[in-house]
């Protein structure tokens, strides 16, 4: 063995907690009269390593040697993993042998697909069952070590077993527990000399994308949150049906299957493996899809991937918007682009790339590359060259792994062949808990200068509950719960304004309001507008962006759009309205300069707000048959009807007779303040004809209305129970077949001989149920 080899081989010294922590370990095994249940949880294999080398070198033969249990997850049903670790523990258990030395169950590695956490979750589940078993026959200490951040999953699953542990610990807590030896400081050495651009690139990525904004929206510009602070892991689930996405922002349906995205990344953890390399995650606006991948991003940035059993990546995060004419022009390569993007002394004043590195970092398969926002490429020709274009860097860079996110129609009108697609599921009741006292308690401990207390840990709860309380006392504002983003605005007005208003449209409506003006006046901040003149002077902005398919404006076009309306309000004076965007971006956030000179609304959804805003109160007249079926518009038109009569809008969709036309009426049926009650009963005669439809999408859009219309004149019984008294029709129950189908499970009656009921029979009740 070389010299190396034996210094590499010897055993690692601790750090005094790492040695504190070994000898309460110690003693709780020694101390332990037979059975003893231990959980440990580690950020790194390398920590727990030293402490079951320890343990193995404690305990020789002679006192009873170490069990280890450390199984093979790349190959084995999950049954039979289980059945593997459960059957030798039952070995162990029949011996009768008792013990102090203790059998190691390693889950901590290996853990980089679906199959390995779904055999955590099948074990101690079946081990939960078995608990009694464990501790009345299993005569030695039992532990289990997993990864940091599966106590919770854990005491979900096995509520009782982790109720009779004797001990449990997160090794994270003690940061380092190995001491520096020679060899690791060398090696150490070594790494720095080759990794210094990474470790400063990294760095730049927490600097960009730490702050929780949800795309530039402050909370109320008072306070900067940390995103790791409120984010709540989305739910994401394999899209039922990749041509039939939705945009609903509150009542889209939850699909099977759904789970945080990196079971998906970890999913065969092969990034060689094309069915798990390309994801396109879909969501309708303000679902959280930017704010996903600055999570990504800072989790692996910030080496926090192991916690969730996947390989290091290094990310790379790009805003599509940002790069449209680029692509489009002149269509570089990916490792081209990012170098130029971040070679931009302006942004990155301090970074300086090598030249070459991303396209080392590329080819060899490093970079888990993030593109954002396919449907903020408002020409359609132009989304579809980009669209190419990545289709291309997949090809290019087939080592990589690739997510890139979109609102539904436009990636409708510009699909990656390669992608898996996965929709955001809408929050459940316990996410929106989650995330109202993160929040609230993310803003009162800013507000107490950073000081963490019992004083401020009640109030904020005080102020969560509160919230709360009220969002279930108003079921038309919680069914806006679902959206992150919605729900962000409905906690940032409760706390500056105390209080809710009713519908989405309001929301919006209310939340500008409060960020151009109510806030500051509240708390005696003087303004030279009211929010009334900043919004007369907004609105003509949107409207003009809107109408150029933008979403970035140079600053000289914007004053050009804004000058006319900021004299009409009383601002002359020429200095005063060249720093009236900077203002508002101060004041508000709610306009943000993306880059010098040039400026955007913080979200889409404001600009397409205001943009509708506009058009209600200059009862513009737009061209109806231009804009039903663009998607770019699909937004601010529902807004429009949520304002206005919008029997001209509707009409227009029967008009057109083409699916996202008819998608957009249907919507209106909901939202519109006013509709004509023959064009109403045009629709829904309309989408029922479509029920008998050839193409699938109409079929599903007419069936979805159907049954959203039995949903509302549905019976009550009695508190938890209602009743309709019609039965499902065909058409209906295709619906869930057609999920169920996706999923690879097959419900159609037996009589059927297709998979869709036969021609004539869509409103006929369905017989034959299995």
């Amino acid at each position: 063995m070389s010299l190396l080899s034996k210094l590499i081989a010897q055993k690692s010294n601790l750090t005094p907690k790492g040695e504190e922590f070994w000898q309460t370990l110690l003693r709780y095994i020694e101390w332990s009269q037979g059975f003893c249940l231990i959980f440990l949880f580690s950020p790194k294999p390398t920590g727990v390593d030293v402490f079951r080398q320890r343990l193995a070198d404690h305990f020789r033969p002679s006192a009873g040697q170490l069990e280890r249990i450390s199984p093979t997850f790349s190959h084995l049903s999950e049954e039979s993993l289980v059945l593997q670790i459960r059957k030798r523990l039952d070995e162990l258990s029949q011996t009768g042998e008792v013990t102090h030395a203790p059998i190691w169950v390693e889950l901590d590695r290996g853990l980089s697909s679906k199959q390995a956490v779904d055999v955590i979750s099948i074990l101690f589940a079946r081990l939960n069952e078995r608990r009694e078993l464990l501790r009345n026959y299993l005569h030695r200490p039992l532990i289990f070590v997993l990864p940091s951040g599966y106590q919770r999953q854990l005491r979900e699953i096995s509520p009782d077993l982790w109720s009779i542990r004797d001990y449990s610990f997160e090794l994270g807590e003690l940061g380092e527990i190995e001491a520096e030896n020679p060899v690791k400081t060398i090696l150490g050495k070594l790494k720095e000399l080759f990794s210094g651009f990474q470790r400063s690139y990294n760095q730049h990525v927490i600097y960009e994308h730490r702050v929780f904004n949800v795309r530039g929206l402050r909370t109320m510009g008072t306070f900067t949150l940390e995103l790791e602070q409120v984010f709540v892991e989305l739910r994401i689930a394999p899209a039922a049906n990749p041509n039939q996405l939705t945009n609903d922002l509150v009542s889209a349906k939850e699909l099977a299957g759904n789970r945080p995205i990196w079971a998906f990344l970890r999913f065969n953890n092969k990034p060689y493996h094309d069915k798990t390399r390309v994801f396109a995650v879909i969501g309708a606006p303000g679902c959280g899809k930017t704010t996903l991948l600055q999570h990504i991003a800072l989790s692996f940035a910030s080496q926090q991937h192991r916690r969730y059993g996947l390989s290091a990546y290094i990310p790379l995060l790009l805003f599509l918007r940002h790069h449209v004419q680029t692509i489009v022009e002149q269509a570089p390569a990916l490792a081209d682009l990012a170098h130029a993007h971040f070679s931009d002394i302006e942004k990155y004043p301090n970074l300086n790339p090598p030249p070459g590195w991303f396209a080392q970092q590329l080819k060899s398969g490093k970079c888990l590359i993030l593109l954002d926002g396919l449907d903020e490429v408002a020409d359609l020709e132009q989304r579809q060259a980009v669209s190419r274009w990545v289709e291309q860097q997949i090809i290019n860079y087939p080592r990589c792994r690739f997510i890139l996110t979109s609102r539904p129609q436009g990636y409708l009108t510009a699909p990656l062949e390669q992608a898996n697609v996965l929709e955001v599921q809408p929050f459940k009741a316990e996410q929106v808990q989650q995330f109202v006292h993160a929040w609230y308690l993310a803003n009162e401990v800013t507000s107490f200068g950073g000081k963490l207390d019992d004083g401020v840990r009640n109030k904020a709860k005080q102020e969560a509950d509160d919230l709360l309380q009220r969002l279930r006392k108003t079921p038309t504002l919680s069914a806006l719960t679902v959206n992150p983003l919605l729900l962000t605005m409905i906690a940032m007005v409760h706390r500056y304004r105390g209080q809710l208003p009713g519908r989405r449209v309001e929301l919006y409506a209310e939340i500008c309001d409060v960020l151009l003006g109510h806030w500051r006046q509240a708390k005696g901040i003087q303004d030279n507008l009211t929010a009334a003149q900043k919004r007369v002077v907004l609105q003509p902005l949107a409207r003009q962006m809107m109408y150029s398919n933008l979403r970035d404006i140079p600053i000289n076009e914007a004053m050009q759009i804004i000058n006319g309306p900021l004299k009409r309000v009383g601002l002359v004076d020429e200095e005063a309205a060249q720093t009236f965007l900077s203002d508002v971006q101060a004041s508000s956030g709610l306009l943000l300069e993306s880059e010098q000179g040039v400026w955007r609304f913080a979200h889409l959804t404001f600009q397409e707000y205001l943009a509708a805003a506009h058009f209600v109160e200059q009862q513009t007249a737009l061209d109806w048959n231009e804009v039903v079926n663009n998607s770019w518009w699909h937004e601010t038109l529902r807004l429009y009807a949520a304002q206005a009569d919008a029997t001209p809008l509707v009409q227009a969709c029967l008009d057109n007779n083409r699916v996202t036309a008819l998608t957009l009426a249907a919507d209106c049926l909901d939202e519109a303040r006013e509709l004509d009650a023959m064009v109403r009963s045009q629709v829904e005669i309309h989408l029922i004809d479509n029920l008998e439809s050839d193409e699938p999408q109409r079929r599903q859009l007419a069936a979805e209305v159907r049954l959203s219309q039995r949903l509302k004149s549905l019976q009550r019984v009695d508190e938890h129970r209602e009743i309709d008294l019609a039965y499902i029709t065909c058409a209906e129950y295709q619906l869930f077949l057609d999920e169920k189908r996706a999923e690879g499970e097959y419900y159609q009656p037996d009589h059927w001989t297709e998979y869709t009921f036969p021609n004539g029979t869509a409103q006929e009740p369905i017989r034959g149920v299995r």
